[in-house]
């Protein structure tokens, strides 16, 4: 992961370099002494660490603490509390030097030095007590990103691999529980733990309130601490510093090499060659479609369907173009879809190559909440920005924009209310079915959403429903909102007109549905009985 950031712009390998830095810094202030020398190396060091990402503060702690024993270490010459004002003033001096304009111009920008209340607004920001079920959750995604998971987290290691690492790296650890010598100073490697932990600390707060916290960058700071760590423990456990020290540099070198070759570069070089076909469809002037497969037959809700697209590139084009895998029922409604760049990213039509072929595999993932039973057909097409759909001539037919290639069976659910389905809000209530009448209708017209709920026992009388219509940009076309049924034990049916209003645009729109107790909405609660959203997509319809 360190070798794969190094090739892109970021400040999280600064952060190692500043890391390194102040840890250096600090164990020369624990061997040496607390020279002006060393205090300012340290603060400047530590300066630096704050400009590159405000995590590095997290290494403040080790910094006190190495300052505290030197001064307990002269307690005799002079006292240590004196001692540890005078390193903590220098060194604080100094890197107030080196960052301070920083978090003055943060204050002055943000009201604040360090800028989090913005960077928090702009993450989506949480509390960090209300969420540290995130760190529970987050915590095996810190550890696989720290070793390998590639873009942002879309090209992981296998897990195999990294449980290995895991567990290669407790027993490393375990070393430091035998009494044979260590061979290192026990005040760097206590020095070097305590930073480690600080900084996994920071990290752990950062992911309860920051939805993009769990990434093992943010230990960056500490990886060398976290290396030497495991070369110390390693050289315990052999007896032989040297032995540990090849040891971790070779298998590290077969892992960067089995990762970044074995894993990363397939998942983003150009698609493998696939032999030639004849043609079945002409995308414009820009490919030949030498074959289409939809490998299912028959699906159920909630379940992924595969399309093989097999691409001939004639030439690249200017502007990059998208592919898109439509599933459109019976009712004519959009109820799933897929677009992507060709070769899943890894062919742009920018960069294609006139004469190669290759084939793409797109996984389309049907909603739990999609009409059944159904009948689907899938449509493929390639889209521009700027240009829009490009036409596809199909033999002698006439060009079209989006290309029907085949069909699927959606069994009908398992459940005995139409639509089944089984969706909690919080365990206060369940949706378990629905239907929409008619799922086709003009602007102004109304229709018929008839859900079914399962109350537990005791019901909750608070509990009021909403019915919304909205686009992808957020604007309601129709709604019926509040009001509820006789919330009895049991199953409950609630039944409500919707009425779009007269100026909605043509489209396809879900129905959306949720449940507001004491005029919060209650969260949908996903697999892992965490909150996924706060209203569930029914439907859809069809506005003509």
């Amino acid at each position: 992961q360190f070798i794969y950031l190094s090739a892109a712009i970021n400040n999280d390998v600064i952060a190692a370099l500043t890391g390194a830095g102040i840890l250096l810094a600090s164990l020369a202030v624990i061997r040496d002494g607390a020279s002006w020398r060393n205090l300012l190396a340290l603060g400047g060091a530590s300066g630096l660490g704050l400009l590159a990402k405000l995590q590095v503060g997290a290494l403040g702690v080790p910094v006190i603490l190495a300052l505290a024993l030197v001064a307990w270490q002269s307690r005799n010459r002079i006292p240590w509390t004196r001692g540890l004002l005078r390193s903590v003033v220098t060194v604080g001096s100094a890197a107030l030097v080196v960052s301070g304009w920083w978090f003055w111009r943060n204050l002055r920008l943000y009201g604040e030095p360090t800028g989090l209340r913005v960077q928090q607004a702009l993450w989506g920001g949480r509390s960090v007590t209300q969420n540290l079920w995130a760190v529970w959750q987050g915590l095996p995604q810190v550890w696989a990103s720290l070793w390998g998971q590639f873009g942002y987290g879309q090209i992981p290691l296998p897990s195999w691999m990294v449980i290995g690492l895991f567990v290669a790296v407790l027993i490393c650890f375990g070393g430091y529980v035998l009494r044979r010598p260590l061979g290192y100073d026990r005040r760097a490697i206590g020095l070097l733990a305590i930073a480690t932990l600080m900084v996994t600390a920071a990290v752990i707060i950062y992911t309860a309130a920051n939805p993009a916290g769990a990434m093992g960058r943010f230990l960056f700071p500490v990886l060398p601490a976290f290396s030497v760590m495991i070369v110390g423990g390693l050289a315990r456990l052999l007896g032989r510093a040297t032995l540990a020290r090849q040891a971790v540099i070779g298998t590290m070198l077969s892992f960067s090499l089995i990762a970044l070759c074995g894993y990363l570069w397939p998942a983003i070089g150009y698609p493998p060659r696939k032999d030639n076909a004849p043609a079945i469809a002409r995308a414009g002037n820009v490919a030949d479609i030498l074959g289409v497969t939809v490998r299912e037959t028959e699906v159920s809700a909630g379940e992924p369907l595969f399309v093989e697209v097999t691409w001939l590139p004639l030439q690249w084009t200017e502007e990059p173009l998208a592919v898109f895998v439509h599933l459109v029922d019976e009712a004519g409604v959009l109820v799933a879809q897929r677009d992507t760049w060709p070769g899943l990213g890894r062919a742009p039509t920018t960069s294609w190559r006139a004469g190669v072929p290759f084939s793409d595999i797109y996984r389309v993932d049907l909603p739990d909440t999609v009409y059944t039973p159904n009948e689907l057909t899938v449509h493929v097409g390639l889209y521009g920005a700027t240009v829009g759909r490009i036409p596809i001539a199909c033999g002698d037919n006439f060009p079209v924009d989006s290309w029907g290639v085949g069909s699927v069976r959606v069994a009908a659910s398992e459940g005995i209310w139409a639509n089944s389905v089984d969706i909690s809000f919080e365990d206060q209530l369940w949706l378990v079915g629905y239907e929409v009448t008619p799922r086709i209708l003009e602007p102004g017209k109304s229709f018929t959403l008839t859900t079914v709920w399962r109350v537990p026992d005791p019901a909750s009388p608070d509990l009021h429903l909403f019915a919304q219509v909205f686009d992808a940009q957020w604007r309601v076309w129709g709604s019926k909102d509040g009001g509820h049924p006789d919330w009895a034990t049991g199953y409950v049916t609630d039944t409500r007109q919707i009425v779009l209003i007269p100026e909605t645009p043509p489209g396809t729109y879900p129905v959306n549905v949720g449940v507001l107790s004491q005029g919060q909405r209650l969260n949908v609660l996903g697999e892992n009985g965490r909150p996924a959203a706060d209203y569930v997509a029914l439907g859809p319809i069809r506005v003509r």
